[in-house]
């Protein structure tokens, strides 16, 4: 190791002096400086240093001809840089990138012995981290040949699960193996929750090993570094008690965790693997793994393997769907989403609604389902940014009228449906039919209304025949021979009282009311049936009993359905 030697230094003329300080110092644009030191080899190995600590430890203590040469004089000005495959030092740039592991060579020119041990990682790739899914399979091994090559994927391999599947298994072997340690790095949530991060600085392959589960205001920040990260090609490096500075970022990430740590990753930059359990607590199986496969000789001929992956056609960010992604993005649905799929799409509505009455509804639901609601003007926003925009009708404005069929769209478009997804048979099952009304596009509605006329006529001449006289009370066979439009109702609380035979009691004038509001599409007609028998009063006569009452009255409703 040939290091700077400052005794050696002062001895030197100046002329050598200048010289010798060149070849150990350059000034960065940043203010910094980076001294190097060289191997037996003669490979530079650098540190970055700040202007404070170069003068107070070396400057200072010599000739000031020579201090004054390198802080005033010297205009050999560099800026860092991280490029693969570039010397130390090329125009104005310092290349702190370290070289890669190992030379490509033909994979062909690999014994079958050594290709048998990478086609054990490669099916180890495909059962565990792919789930034996093709499509997911490829892009996997392309995204790992992009890196192989010295560039970056603006896509990030998420690889979330229960401990002991073999997650880390492959990571170890890239860290240690195919890329090498000099470029990769294995992290915890430090780097991403604070400013330091100059340990990411020239890291080809970054591996933040069991994130946790952060809050909500450490995940505010951490979303924000990981998306800038993973997609920007600079990246501002900063340590403690040292100035920052600006680099080109080559970083590519993978992350490992046994819980939710990433609270966005629906987004274009996280593909969620579809890792496999099938292995779990196999012993053999990955003694068989570590034994053959983790040596650096398998890790070259892995290396060779994945230069040469055709990467024709492929994009970092079109990735396949995983099921992973599908239970992330619903999982995630914001308020007002989960609003139109489960009050419109499951139940087949059509959102035919004007803007304040639709966000009452929104708040309502939020409510009910334990989320915080968003104002007026925000729910609107969120509704256009899913294309369900609104328009002026005559004097209403705000209006919204998507068919369910639309809204299906819409929601396929916006990946908010699941395989666990179910649409209610029964539409009228679980909502109360007033919130529906009658839909006004329908072809069949006059015929619709006409049907239910007869129905109601049917109904009233039911409710109005006469019937024999039959004490139900006492009789348990009449019981079963009452006619729908006939109940014996006792009001008495005297027991020897004659009780009073009364036909279901309906108003008239409340059935044109119900054709009147069917027809204005306001209620459902079997609602206000329901709710009008349930209000109207039977004929009194001396005292009440109440509670009998109410109880004949519910078993009446039970015959009128």
């Amino acid at each position: 190791m040939q290091s700077f030697d400052l005794s050696h230094a002062n001895q030197l003329s100046v002329s050598d002096a200048k010289e010798y300080i060149k070849r150990y110092f350059y000034p960065l644009a940043s203010g910094l400086h980076v001294q190097v030191d060289y191997d037996e080899d003669q490979k530079p190995i650098y540190e970055i240093k700040e202007d404070k600590v170069i003068k107070s430890v070396y400057f200072n203590r010599l000739p000031k001809v020579i201090y004054d040469f390198y802080f005033k004089e010297y205009d050999q000005i560099k800026t860092l840089t991280c490029e693969m495959n570039k010397p130390f030092i090329f125009g104005k740039f310092i290349n702190t990138c370290p070289s890669l592991m190992h030379e490509v060579k033909a994979y062909s020119e690999y014994s079958e012995e050594v290709k048998s041990k990478v086609d054990l990682m490669l099916n180890f790739l495909k059962e565990i981290w792919a789930s034996g899914n093709e499509p997911q399979y490829q892009f996997i091994i392309k995204w790992l040949a992009k890196m192989a090559r010295g560039e970056k994927n603006q896509s990030v391999l998420y690889l979330k699960s229960e401990q002991g599947i073999g997650k880390s298994t492959f990571t170890d072997f890239l860290r240690k193996h195919v890329i090498g340690p000099k470029l990769c790095i294995q992290s915890g949530s430090q780097p991403l929750i604070s400013q330091f991060n100059k340990i990411l600085f020239c890291k080809l392959l970054v591996i933040f090993e069991e994130l946790e589960n952060f809050s909500t205001n450490q995940w505010q920040g951490v979303s924000t570094r990981l998306k800038r990260d993973t997609t920007s090609d600079t990246c501002i490096y900063e340590e403690k008690n040292e100035k920052a500075f600006t680099a080109k970022n080559i970083s590519n990430y993978i992350i490992n965790s046994n819980v939710d740590a990433i609270k966005d990753d629906d987004g274009r930059r996280y593909f969620i693997l579809d890792l496999s359990n099938k292995r779990k607590g196999d012993i053999e199986y990955f003694n068989k793994i570590y034994t053959n496969c983790m040596n650096d000789e398998v890790g070259e001929a892995f290396f060779s393997f994945l230069h040469s992956v055709n990467l024709n056609g492929y994009h970092d960010q079109d990735f396949p769907a995983t099921r992973a992604k599908e239970d992330a993005i619903v999982k995630r649905l914001d308020s007002i989403a989960r609003y139109i799929k489960e009050k419109y799409i499951l139940k087949y509505r059509n959102f035919d609604t004007n803007l304040k009455d639709a966000h009452i509804e929104y708040t309502h639901f939020c409510s009910l389902n334990g989320m915080k609601e968003c104002c007026k003007i925000e729910f609107n926003k969120k509704l256009e940014s899913y294309k369900i925009t609104s328009y002026k009708s005559g004097n209403i404005h705000n209006k919204f009228n998507y068919k369910h069929e639309k809204l299906e769209e819409i929601a396929v478009a916006n990946k908010w449906k699941h395989s666990t997804d179910q649409y209610d048979d029964d539409v009228f099952a679980d909502e109360n039919p007033l919130d529906k009304g009658v839909d006004k596009d329908t072809e069949d509605r006059d015929a619709e209304i006409i049907k239910l006329r007869a129905q109601i006529e049917m109904l009233q001449n039911k409710l109005t025949l006469t019937t024999p006289v039959i004490d139900k009370y006492n009789d348990p066979v009449a019981e079963k021979e009452i006619d729908l439009g006939m109940k014996l109702i006792s009001l008495s609380d005297d027991e020897d009282d004659e009780p009073i035979k009364t036909p279901l009691v309906k108003s008239y004038n409340a059935i044109d009311v119900i054709l009147q509001e069917l027809e204005d599409d306001q209620v459902w007609i079997n609602e206000f049936m329901r709710q009008n028998l349930m209000k109207e009063d039977p004929p009194k006569k001396k005292k009440v009993n109440k509670e009998k009452m109410k109880k004949d009255l519910f078993e009446i409703d039970l015959m009128c359905d």
